[in-house]
């Protein structure tokens, strides 16, 4: 067969897998030696280290010596895991943000010949407590990277009732409304909740389905993000994919950079503001990552702002919920080799579709070690 292949490495051993199924592989040790030696070559610090930001730079950097790509993606997260289960007070954090631009113009000026295309994902708020939902008849179910919107499941009419009435209540939006009023792909409606709640965003949600660790501080769903390029204007998410095409076509090498927790008031470049938003509906992180490499609306992709995991649903384990990778992403359309690398899980090989990622293998703030994803149609990926 032919499909994405991954490999393991935990500081003690490395193993090759099949990402569709998750076994292992046996005969590859030699096919694919330079991305075994890039693992190999640098432990993965963990989510809440301060180096956490450095190990993506030195990876890229690696990774360009080894693989020449015309387009590459870095993810930093670090300052999230940090700022929401770090405990870090609002000085340190100001500091884990100096070090995160300290590492993007470090890339920027040794990554010499590709053209940064930088984007800040959106800021973080302070939590101001927790909204329980424990004792609902039917289910809730919370975003992992957003723990002020939720997803009812079978509802009774009581615990529509009960919801109603929270006083930190933003929006109540049955699957019906939303699209009605957004439209989009059936896919997308599949696995959308039955009502989707919205909190006040310094407000997390307490459920049966919740984000593992308690956290400190929240991710917010900022409807404008920053946007610091020269290849042209963006004036929404939708806009980046065409823009990095059209630039990659034309012969220009370009790093799209992504930053964690950089909102329009403190990101700290020369930018244009993006919309990031249908309507009323802000898009979460993973929506955001969706949109900037399908190029469409989040309706038109496979994945709503909350996700639940079904049972009968066992394909694709590292990826998680994410089972149905899709082929249709800017990793795989732009011309030449792509290569992403990031510091946040599952995230990067299911959305960015680069032929070779490398990222951190953890969860929840648990760290395994790191992981290299291939699934590009050119590496000859048969086994």
């Amino acid at each position: 067969m032919a499909g994405e292949i991954g490999l393991l490495d935990v500081g003690e051993w490395q193993a090759w897998v099949d990402m569709e199924t998750g076994r292992q592989l046996d005969g590859l040790e030699g096919k694919w030696q330079t991305v075994s030696d890039l693992l190999a070559r640098r432990t993965y610090p963990g989510d809440l280290s301060p180096h956490g930001n450095t190990w993506v730079v030195d990876q890229a950097l690696d990774a360009i010596d080894a693989f020449d790509p015309t387009l590459i993606v870095l993810q930093f997260a670090n300052q999230s895991f940090r700022a929401m289960f770090g405990g870090l007070s609002d000085a340190e954090l100001a500091t884990a943000f100096a070090e995160l631009k300290l590492q993007v113009d470090r890339f920027v000026r040794e990554a010499s010949g590709y053209e940064p295309l930088i984007i800040g994902l959106g800021g973080y708020t302070a939590l101001e407590g927790y909204v329980d939902l424990m004792h609902l008849e039917g289910m809730a179910a919370v975003s992992g990277v957003s723990g002020h919107t939720c997803g009812l499941y079978h509802p009774t009419p009581g615990d529509v009732e009960l919801v109603s009435n929270v006083p930190q209540l933003r929006r109540l939006t049955p699957r019906e409304d939303f699209r009605n009023e957004f439209g989009g792909c059936d896919a997308f409606y599949r696995r959308f909740p039955d009502y989707l709640v919205e909190m006040d965003k310094d407000w997390a949600i307490k459920c049966s389905l919740v984000m593992a660790r308690p956290p400190a501080r929240l991710g917010r769903s900022d409807g404008n993000v920053p946007v610091s390029t020269d290849l042209g204007r963006a004036n929404t998410l939708e806009d980046i994919r065409p823009l990095v095409e059209d630039s990659v076509a034309k012969g220009r090498r370009v790093a799209i950079i992504l930053g964690e927790g950089w909102s329009v008031d403190d990101f700290p470049y020369a930018f244009d503001v993006c919309q990031s938003r249908m309507g009323w509906f802000e898009y979460d992180l993973k929506s955001k990552l969706e949109v900037i490499f399908s190029g469409k609306p989040v309706v038109e992709s496979e994945y709503p702002p909350v996700i639940r995991m079904y049972k009968e649903e066992d394909e694709y384990p590292f990826t998680v919920a994410f089972n149905e990778p899709s082929q249709d992403l800017l990793g795989r359309s732009s011309e030449g080799l792509s290569v992403a690398v990031g510091n946040r899980s599952i995230l990067p090989h299911a959305f960015f579709g680069a032929d070779i990622t490398i990222e951190c293998y953890a969860r929840y703030v648990y760290n395994y070690g790191s992981m290299a994803i291939l699934q590009g149609q050119g590496l000859e990926l048969s086994f």
